[in-house]
């Protein structure tokens, strides 16, 4: 078996080849276990942000990565704006669609995958001097719903031991982003969906007030009608406006 990270080699002997084998089957378990921790996280919270924050150490853990970021992509603003960032020395910031790498991966709903962002000419280096922060390599892949449309975008930088992310890192992240996608969008339609049936509840319980006061006041207009003096008249009154209060 040969891979980018284990290649084979003419001149292992046996006991390479099984050391080889065991380190890869060793990364393997790791990245499975990593990925059963996201998922378990990302069904853990019901709030989008707190969901996302969740899992930004465990990818930067699977790939390899210095931090994350993970953003939402905001339709009605064409912006991208951060919901989970890892790392004291990272703004969570908002970008213009199609502005820098994340900005052109939610637009072109596409992967970027660099080994120096510098030398990329969409990359702003902006937020480096910000920070102090210096990117190098970097991997950003689209967020998708179930749908295939872009909800987010999450983005690793610099390979912690100074390489860059290979193929098998764009499929692990990109595996990863589209179950975060599916989640993400649900969270905010579970949202949706408890904040419609708050102002439905609230709703009914004002037209339930409404309806009760009606009847008050249709039942008072008629012991009104009924009422032969003024003292009858605030025996009816009285009662019926204190019922209302």
């Amino acid at each position: 078996m040969e891979t980018d990270e284990f290649p084979a080699r003419a001149e292992d002997g046996p006991c390479e080849k099984i050391e080889s084998l065991e380190r890869l089957v060793g990364d393997q378990e790791e990245r499975l276990a990593g990925m059963l921790r996201i998922a378990a996280n990302l069904t853990r919270w019901r709030d989008p942000r707190r969901a996302m924050k969740a899992i930004v150490k465990d990818l930067s853990e699977l790939t390899g990565a210095d931090r994350t970021t993970i953003y939402e992509v905001r339709r009605e603003e064409q912006m991208l704006m951060g919901l989970a960032v890892q790392g004291s020395a990272s703004l969570e910031v908002g970008i213009p669609l199609g502005h820098g790498i994340a900005g052109q991966v939610a637009l072109r709903n596409r992967t970027i995958n660099l080994k120096d962002a510098y030398r990329d000419p969409h990359f702003d280096p902006k937020y480096d001097k910000l920070t102090g922060y210096r990117t190098r390599s970097m991997l950003c892949v689209p967020m998708r719903n179930a749908k295939r449309e872009v909800v987010g975008v999450v983005q690793v930088l610099n390979k912690k031991d100074g390489s860059y992310f290979n193929l098998e890192d764009e499929k692990l992240l990109q595996t990863l982003a589209g179950q975060a996608g599916v989640t993400l969008e649900a969270l905010h339609l579970q949202l949706q969906l408890n904040i419609n049936n708050a102002e439905l509840l609230d709703l009914s319980e004002q037209l339930k007030q409404k309806v009760a006061e009606l009847e008050l006041l249709y039942d008072n207009e008629q012991n009104l009608g009924e009422a032969g003096s003024l003292d009858s008249i605030a025996d009816t009154v009285l009662p019926a406006a204190a019922r209302l209060a």
